[in-house]
C-alpha cells in the first residue's frame, strides 16, 4: 500500500537484549521519583534477580528481590547521582549513572500592612502532600499549625512574624517585622 506523501511516523524503540540462557538484559535502565527529601528508583523487574541501589559515592545497598528502593532524608533541591546493579546467578549488570534531584522545598513569604491584615504569609509549597506548615509572632511565642496555603492576621503589633514549612527532614523558614501597631483598613 502507498502512504500520502504529508505522513510522518516516528517511533522509538528501546531493545534490550537477553543474556544468551540467563533471562538476564544486557543493559539496565531504571525511572526515579522524587520528593523534597526522598528519591524512589524502580527497575524493570526481572525474574530471580536480585537488586542492589546506589547514591554518590555511596556503596551499593542490597535490595534482595525488590525492585523499588527510596533513598530517604535527602536535603531538598540538591541533585544525586543514582546507579543500580542487577544480579541473576552468576550475571550482573550495571546501570549508567543517571542525575536525579529532590524537588525545592520553598520558604514561605510573610509581609505587613498588606490587604488590610497586619502580616500575611503566604505557603508557596503548600501545606498538603507530607508537609507541615506554621506560624508564629515573635520567636517566644507558641507557633499554629496550618494546612492553609495563606493566613493572615490582625493581632501583630509591635513584632515580627515567623512561618516554617517542613517535610520531616527539611525545614525552611521566612519572616519579616519588626511592625508597629497596624490599622486596618
Amino acid at each position: 500500500t502507498s502512504q500520502p506523501d504529508n505522513l510522518t511516523a516516528n517511533l522509538t524503540v528501546t531493545l534490550n537484549y537477553i543474556q544468551e540462557g540467563t533471562g538476564m538484559p544486557e543493559t539496565i535502565d531504571f525511572e526515579t521519583e522524587s520528593t523534597t527529601k526522598s528519591i524512589t528508583v524502580t527497575v524493570p523487574e526481572i525474574k530471580d534477580a536480585t537488586y542492589e541501589f546506589k547514591k554518590d559515592a555511596d556503596v551499593y545497598i542490597s535490595n534482595g528481590d525488590n525492585n523499588t528502593y527510596t533513598f530517604d532524608r535527602i536535603t531538598h533541591n540538591t541533585e544525586h547521582q543514582i546507579q543500580v546493579r542487577v544480579t541473576k546467578g552468576d550475571k550482573v549488570i550495571e546501570s549508567d549513572v543517571k542525575s536525579a534531584r529532590t524537588e525545592e522545598l520553598l520558604a514561605p513569604t510573610v509581609s505587613g500592612c498588606r490587604s488590610g491584615s497586619c502580616w500575611k504569609t503566604t505557603f508557596s509549597s503548600g501545606c498538603t502532600n507530607g508537609l507541615t506548615c506554621r506560624y508564629c509572632t515573635n520567636v517566644t511565642s507558641s507557633c499554629i499549625n496550618t494546612t492553609s496555603n495563606s493566613v493572615s492576621s490582625y493581632s501583630c503589633s509591635n513584632c515580627t512574624c515567623y512561618s516554617y514549612v517542613s517535610d520531616g527532614f527539611n525545614e525552611v523558614s521566612g519572616s519579616s517585622g519588626p511592625w508597629g501597631a497596624c490599622t486596618v483598613f
